[in-house]
């Protein structure tokens, strides 16, 4: 079993790092916490792998860093677009929150110079025993 899935999603920065990305980040496990989702789901293969017939056979971190209008920097930047307006809903990030972060990305995206740091994945191995 072939497995990419997040190692450590607190990991994702953008830099320079302003609190408006911080906070994005915040809201972003907050939500997962809330919701009862272990969003790290791959910090727990090695705990699982073995109860469920399974050797871990390779366990490799991932870490991607891309330039404004890299592959990563669109990865981030449409997930944010479309899954914090829902955290805005729920209470969990406020509308001000929201819209200091689009700025700031706007800012950003105009600008150019600024990178981002997804985060941490891992590539994983499972061999059935």
């Amino acid at each position: 079993l072939l497995v990419q899935e997040y190692l450590n999603w607190s990991t994702m920065r953008a830099y320079p790092t302003t609190p408006a990305c911080l906070r994005m980040v915040e809201a972003g496990l907050a939500s997962w916490r809330d919701a009862g989702i272990a969003i790290d789901f791959a910090a727990r293969l090695p705990e699982l792998a073995p109860k469920a017939g399974f050797v871990l056979e390779h366990f490799r971190p991932r870490a991607r860093l891309g330039g404004v209008g890299s592959m990563e920097w669109r990865w981030i930047s449409e997930f944010y677009r479309v899954y914090y307006p829902k955290l805005v809903e729920r209470g969990l990030l406020s509308a001000q929150e929201f819209a200091d972060w689009k700025s700031d990305w706007a800012r950003r995206e105009r600008e150019g110079g600024s990178w981002l740091a997804t985060p941490t994945m891992a590539d994983v191995v499972l061999r059935k025993v």
